[in-house]
C-alpha cells in the first residue's frame, strides 16, 4: 500500500526543480522520501521516536529558505569576472595578462643580443685603434731612421715604400675606426648602438604597458577581496576557496618589477647624429622614442605623430604659439603640460612642451632645455651614457650635455 501511494506522486520534471537556486536540494528531498517508504511501510516503527518526524519538518523549512547557497556560488563570482582554478578563483583578465607577459621574454632576448653586439662593437674599435696607433708609431720610426745620415740611400728608399704603405693602411682605418674618447664616430659602434636603443625602446613600451595592467588588475584584486558578497559567496574561514591573484601572477610582476629596474636605470645610452645627441625618452609611460636633444633653453617640442602613440589629446582651446623655422617658415603649435616625461630611472612631471601642427611633422620632436626644468641632462662622451641630475642637488657638477 505504501509502496502503491509513493509511486503516484508526480515525478520530478527533467532538468531538476524550476527554481535554479534549489538544484542542490534533489538529494535531500530523495532522503526523506526514503525515510517516508521506511516509516508508513512499518518498518522502522521500532525506531520511530518523535525527533523522526520532527527531523524532516526542519529540513524542509531549510530547503525552502531563499537565502544565497552554494548553487548561487557561481553566479556571484562569475558576475565579478572571475573564474575557478582549482580551489582558487581568480579575474579572467589574468590569464590574458599572463599569456601577454610572456611575450616579454622574446623582446628581452633582442634587447640583450643588441647589446651584446653593441660591446662587441666598442671591443673590436678598441682593439684596431690600438692597431692605427701601432701602424703610426711604426711610422715616425721609420721617417726617424730614413732621416739618419748613417743609412744608405737603398734603405731609405726601402723605408719610404714600407712608410707610404703603412700610411695606406692608416688612412683605412682611420675611416673607420673612432678615438675610444668618442666611440660613437665610428659608423659600426653607433649602428650597434643606435640598434640597442631601438629595441630597448620596444621591450620598453612592452613593459610599461603591461605593468599598467598589473596594477589594475592588483586593484581590482583589492576591491573584490573586501566585498561583503564576494566573501560570502567564497565561503566560511574553514573551506573557503581563496581569491587570486594566482601564484603564479605574483612571480610575473616580480619579475617585471626586476626587469623594470634594469631596464630603467639611472643611465641610459645616447649617441650623436649631425652633431646632436640622441635620448630615448617615455612619454605619459606609453610612447617610447629618440629625440634630438637641445641644451640652450629651447622648447619641448612633440611632433603630431608622437602626440598620437602617446595618446596625448590636444585641447584645442590651448594656448597657440608660432614657431620660426631657420627656413623663415612658420610652424603652429599649442602649449600643452604632460603628465610624465621618463629618461631613465627620472620620471618628470608637469612637464611644459609644444604640440606642434601636422604640417610641422617634417621639424621632428626635440627634447628642449625648457623640459628639464630644475634638472640637467649629464653625458659621458666615452661611454656613451646620460644621466638625469636635480641642479640644486649637484652644483659645480660636470659640464651640462652638449657643452
Amino acid at each position: 500500500m505504501a509502496t502503491a501511494r509513493y509511486s503516484s506522486h508526480r515525478p520530478t520534471p527533467r532538468g531538476g526543480y524550476n527554481n535554479p537556486s534549489r538544484a542542490t536540494t534533489a538529494p535531500v528531498v530523495r532522503a526523506l522520501r526514503s525515510r517516508g517508504d521506511e516509516l508508513l511501510s512499518g518498518r522502522g516503527q521500532a525506531r520511530a521516536g518523535r525527533w523522526h518526524y520532527i527531523a524532516p519538518l526542519w529540513l524542509l523549512v531549510l530547503v525552502g529558505l531563499p537565502a544565497v547557497t552554494r548553487s548561487d556560488e557561481p553566479a556571484v563570482l562569475t558576475a565579478a569576472g572571475l573564474v575557478r582554478q582549482g580551489n582558487l578563483w581568480v579575474l579572467g583578465d589574468e590569464a590574458s595578462w599572463l599569456a601577454q607577459v610572456a611575450h616579454l621574454r622574446p623582446l628581452e632576448k633582442s634587447a640583450s643580443s643588441a647589446e651584446q653586439q653593441y660591446q662587441a662593437a666598442l671591443a673590436a674599435n678598441l682593439q684596431r685603434f690600438a692597431e692605427l696607433e701601432q701602424l703610426r708609431k711604426q711610422v715616425r720610426e721609420l721617417q726617424r731612421l730614413a732621416a739618419s745620415s748613417d743609412v744608405s740611400q737603398r734603405t731609405k728608399l726601402q723605408l719610404a715604400d714600407q712608410v707610404r704603405v703603412n700610411q695606406e693602411l692608416i688612412r683605412g682605418l682611420e675611416r673607420e675606426v673612432a678615438d675610444p674618447r668618442e666611440p660613437d664616430r665610428s659608423a659600426g659602434v653607433r649602428k650597434s648602438l643606435v640598434e640597442w636603443i631601438d629595441r630597448r625602446a620596444a621591450l620598453a613600451e612592452a613593459l610599461l604597458a603591461d605593468r599598467s595592467q598589473a596594477t589594475t588588475l592588483a586593484q581590482r584584486y583589492a576591491e573584490l577581496a573586501s566585498d561583503p558578497g564576494i566573501l560570502v559567496a567564497l565561503g566560511d574561514t574553514a573551506t573557503r576557496r581563496r581569491l587570486g591573484p594566482s601564484r603564479t601572477f605574483e612571480i610575473q610582476t616580480a619579475a617585471l618589477d626586476k626587469l623594470s629596474a634594469a631596464l630603467f636605470s639611472e643611465t641610459l645610452p645616447v649617441y650623436r647624429e649631425h652633431g646632436l645627441w640622441r635620448v630615448n625618452v617615455v612619454l605619459e609611460e606609453r610612447a617610447a622614442r629618440t629625440l634630438n636633444f637641445s641644451h640652450e633653453g629651447t622648447e619641448h617640442l612633440l611632433a603630431a605623430s608622437l602626440l598620437e602613440a602617446a595618446e596625448i589629446k590636444v585641447d584645442p582651446q590651448a594656448p597657440e604659439i608660432t614657431i620660426q623655422t631657420s627656413g623663415g617658415r612658420a610652424v603652429r603649435g599649442r602649449r600643452i603640460e604632460l603628465a610624465k616625461l621618463r629618461i631613465g630611472n627620472r620620471v618628470l612631471t608637469k612637464v611644459p612642451a609644444i604640440a606642434l601642427s601636422p604640417e610641422g611633422e617634417d621639424l621632428g620632436s626635440v627634447l628642449g632645455g625648457k623640459a628639464l626644468s630644475g634638472h640637467r641632462l649629464e653625458i659621458d662622451r666615452t661611454r656613451l651614457q646620460a644621466k638625469v641630475l636635480t641642479v640644486e642637488a649637484d652644483k659645480g657638477g660636470a659640464d651640462e650635455a652638449g657643452k
